[in-house]
């Protein structure tokens, strides 16, 4: 981050790791990634792994009132730190990030996966003054 002072964030490839199937591990991406993206590639898909994550300290002073009704925290705070930079992805696995039954996410339904995505969409694109509300 020192070298590259217009990265706000950074991150990296991790493996993932099914606990409790017989599932391979994989890696997060398993194609290759560009080097840099903007705000408009974040708020556009969730795609950074939050393990490897990354960011400069101090880019907003407080979290927006909005956030804390959400039921994710990793994206919006992608998008709220992108605000100020780009984000760096370095091609190395160096985490790893383990799918089990005890995982949020995990505990949690599909229906209820969908429907708490695109409410923080919907939030993020208020947020952002449906600056990038076609994609």
């Amino acid at each position: 981050m020192d070298s590259h002072s217009e990265c706000a964030i950074c991150f990296h490839n991790v493996n993932v790791i099914y606990s409790s199937s017989s599932q391979k591990s994989h890696p997060f991406h398993q194609n290759q990634l560009k080097k840099y993206f903007t705000l408009r590639d974040i708020v556009s898909k969730h795609f950074i792994p939050t393990c490897s994550t990354m960011f400069r300290s101090g880019l907003f002073k407080d979290f927006p009132e909005w956030y804390y009704a959400l039921s994710m925290g990793d994206w919006p705070l992608h998008v709220l730190n992108a605000e100020h930079g780009t984000a760096g992805y370095i091609n190395e696995l160096m985490g790893t990030y383990r799918v089990h039954e005890g995982g949020q996410w995990s505990l949690t339904g599909r229906i209820t996966i969908l429907k708490n995505t695109i409410h923080a969409a919907t939030t993020i694109d208020q947020y952002l003054e449906h600056k990038f509300h076609t994609i």
